[in-house]
């Protein structure tokens, strides 16, 4: 991978938006650059930061048509080394950004008869000889089901059916087949699925998908959805899309969750013994290590059958691939927490205050107990034998608004064994709250507790 591409897949929205404008008033060369920026904004939904649509994002954002943007994406996956990446194929490099155009929809015999040197109105009509050879054929009787498809100049197509139209949908529109598979999973028979799946789709009666390449409509339950790809339409109902959505991904129909094994002491009359019955696995004290296994054993199963599956969404069978690498790193970290950890440091002999003082600050020492990467905050324990806590809770590089820099801000909160109460005669222990502890007091504490 090149420092460029490395450099585009680093950037965060706002930059690779920057980047998109400045490429856009750039050469022509510069399309299938600009194709894979559009697809990272696109597949990764990016977009989503500023705006609330990907349409919103072209048309407010970049002024840019819907059908311009899926060529620029087309450009790179049909002429990108390897399909996706930000370098043309050596063989299109001297090739111009309106050739590439107008060669996206060529069939392999057309495209071979152009050059860098073809202008766009030779191609244009290569693409109108074909069209009358293609019109001049006569269609064979014996095979009423047949007829001429002109959108990919191919002489004799069989005439799609609503399989292949529903195929289509999915491999334009991966991100759907999740929320399709789960209410067909949860819905009881397929009036229900198709009623539900309309509901998601058009639940003011019309939504659409349209391009120059496609135009997929959903309208009310009774209406159905108008499909057209390339020249080819068809008109279908919600219970028969249904019905092929179920046939082509067959994996997920009967998809069930296995009831988990109880122990003759875990059976109790509150115990599911329905087969079909779906439930939890038993969680134990390591956290639920043996449920994570369980369910990443389900789901690397999941991952097998789809792979086994013949032009399944590329982007659904990958999202299940970040499933299983997301359950197996779970399970491996629950693994490493059940097993016994290093013992903490010895504390040493602390004998006057500069020491207990300078023990305290090189609480790094301890060693990290916790982090929560959602606020950026470390916590570092120390356990002491009397079953007495103290925590460090350090704040990494914080400004403060009264002089200019960073440094790490360190608070410690102890959480006494046994502690006598202040308002009754008895002891209690201690919980985490956000109260700390002055250094001032961990020094007495810790003068007192050496002298025990």
């Amino acid at each position: 991978m090149d420092g460029l591409t490395i450099a585009i897949n680093e950037m965060g929205f706002e930059e690779l938006d920057k980047t998109i404008r400045i490429t856009m008033r750039r050469s022509a060369k510069d399309a299938v650059q600009l194709g894979y920026m559009l697809r990272r904004v696109l597949d990764e939904k990016l977009w989503a930061e500023s705006y609330d649509t990907y349409d919103d994002y072209l048309q407010q954002g970049l002024h840019m048509d819907y059908t311009v943007a899926t060529r620029f994406i087309g450009i790179n996956k049909k002429y990108s080394f390897m399909g996706r990446s930000m370098d043309i194929k050596e063989e299109y490099r001297d090739y111009s950004q309106s050739l590439l155009v107008e060669m996206l929809n060529l069939p392999a015999e057309l495209e071979e008869k152009v050059t860098p040197e073809t202008t766009v109105r030779e191609i244009r009509q290569m693409k109108k000889a074909s069209r009358k050879k293609l019109e001049s054929c006569i269609q064979d009787p014996a095979v009423p089901d047949e007829k001429i498809i002109e959108g990919e100049y191919r002489e004799i197509e069989v005439q799609h059916d609503a399989r292949w139209f529903t195929g289509q949908y999915i491999k334009h529109f991966p991100e759907d087949l999740t929320e399709f598979m789960r209410i067909c999973r949860e819905q009881k028979n397929n009036g229900d699925r198709a009623k539900a799946i309309q509901q998601y789709k058009a639940p003011y009666g019309y939504s659409s998908h349209s391009c120059i390449e496609y135009d997929f409509s959903f309208r009310g339950f009774q209406a159905g959805m108008e499909f057209r790809v390339g020249k080819e339409s068809m008109h279908m109902k919600y219970g028969r899309f249904v019905e092929e959505l179920m046939a082509l991904h067959d994996p997920f129909k009967n998809e069930k969750v296995a009831t988990p094994q109880y122990t003759a002491a875990e059976k109790s009359d509150e115990a599911p013994r329905d087969e079909e019955t779906t439930a939890a696995p038993q969680m134990d004290a390591h956290g639920g290590v043996p449920a994570v296994k369980k369910v990443l054993d389900e789901q690397k199963k999941l991952l097998a059958d789809m792979i086994a599956v013949e032009g399944l969404p590329e982007w659904t069978v990958a999202k299940q691939k970040i499933i299983v690498g997301a359950l197996a790193s779970m399970y491996t970290d629950l693994e490493n927490m059940s097993e016994e950890k290093e013992p903490q440091p010895e504390l040493p002999a602390l004998k006057n205050n500069d020491r207990r003082k300078e023990w305290l600050d090189n609480y790094k020492e301890w060693g990290i107990w916790y982090r929560d990467d959602n606020i950026d905050v470390n916590y570092y324990k120390f356990d002491f034998p009397d079953g007495t806590r103290l925590i460090a809770t350090e704040y990494p590089q914080r400004e403060r608004y009264y002089y200019k820099g960073q440094e790490d801000e360190v608070y410690y909160h102890l959480l006494e064994k046994n502690k006598k109460a202040h308002s009754y005669n008895g002891t209690y222990d201690e919980k985490y709250r956000q109260q700390t502890t002055s250094v001032t007091e961990l020094v007495e504490f810790l003068k007192n507790l050496q002298k025990k």
